[in-house]
């Protein structure tokens, strides 16, 4: 059931919000033992340069992407050496969503990192679709990292569960951050109505089934159960009490009219989350 945290893949843009999702990776790459992998991906250029001279700013291209290579390599190496851990750098070109997917299954990383971008709002909106897509097509779980961020180790978790989730979520690569961390873990069932038995039983059906499974790295569950209407305010609402410094959520990759509702409720998650959210499949 668990599986080992060997490669973690962190995207970076020298950004603050990108800091702090390096810090992150770093710190779960020494409780897990990990490597490291630190990837820019830059846009890729058709070089539409008027004829004869197209060989001079070629060259002052590639000059640049050397310097770039040789920072990022210089970046890598003292990560290593201050933090005692195995750090790789990579630079691509090419769709970003696209790139980062490609590099994760070259690298078989069991997790990858990303940035969530910090105000403007609008620009959070669209960078929002992005992230979505990134959670989409990446093979390995996504933890989103907002700008603000401060929690480097992930003591208090918390597990949101709702009736429209189409099933629990994978606990490979959660298991072992509980494990790692000596976590103390929430199941928070949101429900629509007590009366509505069906509604109740499915719910608590996901919190058994996942605090039996949890129950083998760590003791220290509690579970709870909330009538609400508004379920993703609910869990934020939720993580903010408990002082969670993790959002564990499903994101599952069915189709239809349920799975679109999750989607958005997954969106609103992570959009409006002040700690790291990390969305499974």
């Amino acid at each position: 059931m668990k599986k080992a945290i060997k490669n973690i893949l962190v995207a970076i843009n020298f950004s603050d919000s990108s800091d702090n999702a390096i810090k992150i990776g770093i710190s779960m790459c020494k409780r897990h033992k990990a490597a490291l992998h630190l990837l820019k991906v830059n846009k890729e250029t058709p070089f539409p340069y008027p004829i004869g001279k197209n060989a001079l700013l070629i060259g002052f291209r590639l000059e640049s992407m050397m310097a770039e290579m040789k920072s990022l390599e210089s970046y890598a190496k003292q990560l290593e050496e201050t933090h005692q851990i195995k750090c790789y750098y990579h630079i691509e070109e090419g769709s970003f969503t696209a790139t980062v997917a490609r590099i994760v299954n070259i690298y078989n990383c069991e997790l990858l990192i990303v940035e969530k971008k910090p105000d403007p709002i609008l620009f959070n909106m669209l960078y929002s679709r992005d992230v979505s897509t990134i959670i989409k097509y990446s093979s390995c779980p996504v933890l989103v990292v907002p700008g603000s961020c401060i929690h480097y180790n992930f003591k208090k978790i918390l597990f949101p569960f709702w009736l429209k989730k189409s099933n629990s979520p994978q606990l490979e690569v959660t298991l072992p951050i509980i494990e790692k961390n000596a976590s103390k873990v929430v199941l928070f069932g949101a429900i629509k109505s007590n009366n509505d038995l069906n509604e109740l039983n499915i719910v608590n059906k996901l919190m058994s089934s996942v605090y039996k499974l949890i129950s083998y790295t760590t003791k220290n569950i509690e579970t709870e159960l909330e009538n609400t209407k508004a379920t993703a305010k609910s869990v934020l609402k939720k993580a903010a009490e408990n002082k969670s410094d993790l959002i564990v959520i499903s994101g599952n990759a069915s189709k239809g009219l349920l799975a679109h509702r999750m989607q958005r409720k997954n969106r609103f998650i992570i959009n409006n989350s002040k700690v790291p959210v990390l969305n499974v499949k």
